[in-house]
């Protein structure tokens, strides 16, 4: 081993100074040991490590440490930059789009991801997807809101100084206060043909096309029609008409058959069959809705979306389609989100099965299309 003696050291200052030096005895140690805390590392390592490698504020949001070790120093290096985020999501499973404030707006450091699926559990997914992003972005950045499929952005009705301003705000629920706001929607679709069952209990089953001679048919009002096809449709018409006159709810109940509660209609119309332009949509299906008087009808489309925070806590296994059903409180005609005894009557015409699990940040979307041959 070379040492810091001077050219005229004596022999005896060089022979102690060889035997003084602890690289003598630690040079192979350290040499074998090197890199050791890399390979096998023992799980009672892990908080020294990440001490060590200045991760500890990401501890919290990545609970593999394993992999917070392998990843943090990489994220280290872009952090504060787009690439920061990405990884960031990527340890929790998810990716995001970024989209920031425009700069004309007085909040223009805001932020907010459209996340690329939506999310699997409330807690504590968004917590740590809200920690690690806000973790991940310069100081001078804030998130503050996430989304997917449902995003309904606040009405902005002008640029100007003296009126720069926003009607109501963008969709989403916080789950704590001074949080992000989370945005999520699910689609739930139903294709279904009605039966005469249903149709029976509700009143307005038509057996068959009757003869020109006869103007009625049991009690559902029928006009004068000939023999044909046109008969036939308006035969469709008058059960269709019956049916979008009724109330209509969609109904979410547990694997035990225990109501959750009813969510109202939003869109109870007459329709038929569109093209790529058509405002209605079910498994791919095209409709068009009709004006009043109008026929054609094919089927009657409807169509609800939960609120944030509807149903919170509960998991429901199957949801329905009632018609015909009356609030058990005459004096609340408004209500959108009716508890199990706050609803009373009605026929079930159609049903799916599927699971749903309420939260605070989704609104679950059903939408179905009852069709009368």
């Amino acid at each position: 081993m070379p040492d810091l003696l001077p050219w005229h050291a004596t022999p005896f200052e060089k022979a102690f100074s060889r035997a003084a030096d602890p690289a003598v005895r630690l040079d192979t140690p350290v040499t074998i040991s090197r890199g050791i805390k890399y390979i096998g590392t023992p799980p009672s390592w892990l908080p020294f490590l990440i001490h060590e490698y200045g991760l500890g504020e990401l501890s919290p949001y990545v609970p593999n440490l394993y992999k917070l070790i392998d990843d943090g120093i990489r994220w280290q290096r872009v952090r504060g930059t787009p690439a920061a985020i990405s990884r960031g999501l990527g340890w929790l499973g998810y990716t995001g789009a970024i989209e920031e404030a425009e700069i004309r707006r007085t909040r223009w450091h805001l932020f907010q991801l459209q996340l690329g699926r939506v999310r699997d559990n409330e807690e504590p997914d968004l917590d740590r997807i809200e920690g690690v992003t806000q973790l991940s972005v310069p100081l001078r950045s804030q998130f503050w809101r996430g989304f997917r499929t449902h995003d309904v952005r606040a009405m902005e009705y002008a640029w100007k100084r003296h009126s720069s301003a926003m009607y109501a705000t963008h969709s989403g629920a916080r789950i704590r206060p001074g949080g992000a706001k989370w945005s999520f929607g699910r689609v739930h679709e139903l294709d279904h043909t009605l039966t005469q069952a249903p149709l029976t209990a509700l009143g307005v089953w038509v057996a068959s096309v009757p003869p020109p001679t006869v103007s009625t048919w049991s009690a559902t009002p029928w006009p004068a029609a000939p023999w044909s096809d046109v008969g036939i449709q308006i035969r469709r018409d008058a059960i269709i008409g019956n049916l979008a006159a009724m109330s209509a709810w969609i109904t979410f109940l547990t694997a035990a058959g225990a109501v959750i509660g009813h969510r109202r209609a939003r869109v109870w119309r007459r329709v038929t069959s569109g093209g790529a332009a058509s405002p209605y949509e079910v498994s791919a299906s095209k409709l068009d809705p009709l004006s009043p008087g109008a026929a054609g009808a094919s089927a009657l489309y409807v169509e609800a979306q939960t609120d944030f925070g509807d149903g919170y806590g509960q998991t429901a296994a199957r949801w329905q389609v009632r018609l015909g059903a009356t609030l058990a409180d005459p004096a609340r005609p408004g209500l959108l989100w009716a508890e199990p005894s706050e609803l009373t009557g009605g026929t079930v015409a159609a049903e799916r099965t599927g699971t749903i699990q309420f939260g605070r940040t989704v609104r679950e979307r059903c939408r179905a299309v009852l069709r009368v041959v």
